[in-house]
């Protein structure tokens, strides 16, 4: 038996989602030496290495064998940009390999085709863990993972609570709420939430009545911890939210990483 104590130093796995525009490829573009696996065309004005943009599963999937049979990678980091548009070729895909002509994957009964995407998926991130633990196991290169996602609102049924609307990755989830946006966010280690800071601010509309309007800060922050109106979380010790400056948005959350290396293996035959 092999016993490991103490932190150990490793790379990321990370998920950032917001609205369209909001700068989730731009924090992802700041990563060490990062490569965009493009699965819609949106960082044209980012300076960056990118692949094609995947028109198939197919393609996408012939880059993740190529990365993980190629040696030591010359990137730091892999991003895919965007997961929910990955999803959407997966989908493309279940269509198109199904029994019979269909249009749609919520044709399939019982929805066994939203289980078979989600089976894909966990291929996928498989995948990705692949890469990661050969690059640090084979040539101690450690290459972040990175999932860029777009946000939407959806119903949460909260068992304690009347449901409620909150902002979750625009991931597929069933009406028992599973699916990839469950599964993708319990694999990442960071779950990061970006948005504009928004303030509220208290008027006085006369006749004694108030009204409170939110006002726009011009600050972009990452939300590293869940509340009610989003999903978020991260296993390392970081506060509630952290800075997005402009073009070091990852040195920000860099600042949070271990510092303490692992300490001596100690084995036990038995």
């Amino acid at each position: 038996m092999k016993v490991i104590k103490g932190i150990q130093v490793g790379p990321r796995k990370v998920l950032v989602y917001g609205r369209h525009g909001v700068g989730k490829s731009s924090w992802a573009a700041s990563a060490p030496n990062p490569l965009f696996l493009s699965t819609e065309d949106g960082t044209g004005d980012l300076d960056v290495a990118r692949s094609q943009v995947y028109s198939t599963l197919g393609q996408f999937r012939d880059d993740i064998l190529y990365l993980n049979t190629s040696g030591k990678l010359e990137y730091d980091s892999l991003v895919v940009d965007s997961v929910d548009w990955l999803e959407k070729l997966i989908h493309k895909d279940v269509v198109q390999n199904y029994e019979k002509p269909i249009e749609s994957i919520a044709e399939i009964p019982y929805g066994r085709g939203y289980e078979h995407a989600l089976d894909t998926m966990r291929g996928i991130l498989l995948a990705l863990s692949r890469i990661q633990n050969k690059q640090l196991e084979e040539y101690g290169h450690g290459v972040h993972i990175i999932l860029v996602a777009h946000a939407s609102i959806s119903k949460y049924e909260d068992p304690v609570t009347e449901a409620y609307d909150r902002i979750t990755p625009a991931l597929h989830v069933n009406g028992k709420g599973k699916g990839a946006a469950l599964e993708v966010q319990e694999w990442c280690d960071e779950v990061f939430y970006l948005a504009e800071k928004v303030y509220t601010r208290e008027s006085d509309r006369g006749f004694n009545s108030k009204v409170v309007k939110a006002v726009s800060s011009g600050d972009m922050v990452l939300y590293t911890r869940s509340q009610a109106a989003f999903d978020a979380k991260s296993r390392l010790n970081m506060p509630d939210e952290i800075p997005f400056p402009k073009g070091a948005g990852w040195g920000e959350f860099a600042k949070y990483f271990p510092k303490q290396e692992a300490k001596t293996e100690k084995e036990n035959d038995q």
